[in-house]
C-alpha cells in the first residue's frame, strides 16, 4: 500500500487526471451540491477536488492505510471511517 500511495502522490494516476476528472467534475460543478459521500475514497483525491468546489465531503474506505494518508492531505478533517463492515447512516 505504501508503494501505491507514493506512486499516486496528490494528483493520482494519468487516467484519473486526464480522462476521468473533466467529465466527473462537469457533472458536479454548478449543480448546487452541498454535500458528497465518496464511497471507496482511497487517498481522498476526489474528496479534495469536491472541497475545492465548495462541497463538504465525507470519504469512506475499508483500507486503513489509504484513509490515514487521506487524513494527512484533507484540509477539512472530514475523511474517515476506515475498516467498517457495516455502516449506519442517518437520513433527514
Amino acid at each position: 500500500m505504501e508503494a501505491w500511495i507514493a506512486a499516486m502522490g496528490s494528483r493520482g494516476d494519468y487516467t484519473r487526471e486526464h480522462v476521468l476528472d473533466a467529465p466527473m467534475m462537469a457533472r458536479v460543478r454548478g449543480r448546487g451540491f452541498e454535500f458528497a459521500l465518496d464511497v471507496g475514497c482511497g487517498e481522498g483525491r476526489f474528496c479534495r477536488m469536491l472541497q475545492d468546489c465548495g462541497i463538504r465531503t465525507v470519504g469512506i474506505d475499508p483500507t486503513a492505510a489509504l484513509i490515514g494518508h487521506a487524513r494527512t492531505l484533507d484540509r477539512t478533517g472530514t475523511t474517515g471511517l476506515a475498516g467498517r463492515k457495516h455502516w449506519n447512516f442517518r437520513t433527514r
